[in-house]
């Protein structure tokens, strides 16, 4: 493939500017925390909307996506969504909303169901059709034209974590099996490789966050502030710490799964230099350049 070569420098002025991509993702609680609605607020008002898209990168709506109207918590995710999608109203420019693992129930037996109710809402809310995507809880991969030889293509990497109901190719997702799955993204990316391509997902392939096992050294002795700011019991937290670097749960990188799933796609990508690899899931803004691959986490 030829490898793209990415303007160095930045910012570029307006008539060169080609286009801007807003990635976000881990927005939390925006109804009673809105200090990100209110820098992307000022983000939006301060672009060219037809050379700007806006991507989140999933964990929408905390804990637990979107349940039904009867269910516990349904009044607190939609007012947080709704504290989202009502910044967005206006904007005129590409949106793609990709799930992540909160989305999909933090992983639990109503994951496929909270999804598809967050879809439903995102497109009613904004009566804008294929913005929430995948669509219809499959994993993707999703290609999407953002400007000129700029895309997208948008995978639900908490599909593949996803241990309860789920679609696959009876409910008309486009792959036979998990490891037809990674074929699928590899033809994708093969087929735009001339391209300068975006791959938005919500799992990192590499962090220096909490999910990577990587923590203040205030967590070794107050390990509960994870949990609330103002915590400050103190407890043996390398136990915690250390548990989240050598083994994990299944969210972090540490974890056997995590790990088939980062060595599959970084053997994916290391045919093709120059792709940017964007991931929410850390609560931290990171980027580094590996083997030509261009990884940012924005969450």
């Amino acid at each position: 493939s030829t490898a793209v070569q990415w303007e160095s420098k930045f910012p570029p002025t307006e008539d060169a500017l080609m286009h801007s991509v807003i990635l976000l993702g881990d927005i939390k609680h925006p109804a009673t925390d809105s200090s990100m609605i209110r820098l992307l607020h000022s983000m939006l008002s301060d672009i060219q909307e037809d050379k700007t898209s806006l991507i989140l990168l999933g964990d929408i709506v905390y804990p637990l996506g979107l349940p039904r109207e009867d269910e516990a918590g349904f009044d607190e995710a939609r007012a947080d969504l709704v504290a989202i999608l009502s910044t967005l109203q206006t904007f005129n420019g590409n949106i793609i909303i990709l799930p992540g693992n909160h989305d999909w129930a933090k992983g639990g037996r109503d994951g496929w169901d909270h999804i598809k109710n967050e879809a439903g809402f995102v497109r009613e809310f904004l009566g804008r059709e294929n913005v929430f995507l995948p669509p219809g809880g499959c994993p993707g991969p999703v290609e999407v034209p953002l400007a000129g030889d700029v895309i997208a293509i948008v995978f639900d990497s908490q599909w593949w974590f996803h241990k309860y109901d789920k679609p696959g190719p009876d409910e008309g997702c486009d792959f036979e099996d998990e490891q037809g799955l990674f074929i699928q993204i590899e033809d994708i990316i093969r087929r735009n490789a001339d391209k300068k391509i975006i791959f938005a997902t919500h799992h990192p392939l590499f962090s220096v966050g909490n999910h990577g096992g990587h923590f203040p050294a205030s967590r070794l002795l107050f390990p509960l502030l994870d949990i609330n700011k103002n915590l400050y019991i103190p407890l043996p937290g390398f136990i915690y710490t250390g548990y989240r670097k050598y083994l994990g749960s299944i969210q972090d990188l540490a974890h056997p799964e995590y790990k088939i799933f980062r060595n599959t796609m970084l053997e994916v990508l290391r045919s093709y230099p120059d792709v940017i690899y964007a991931a929410g899931h850390e609560h931290n803004l990171q980027y580094l350049e590996k083997d030509s691959l261009h990884h940012i986490v924005s969450g």
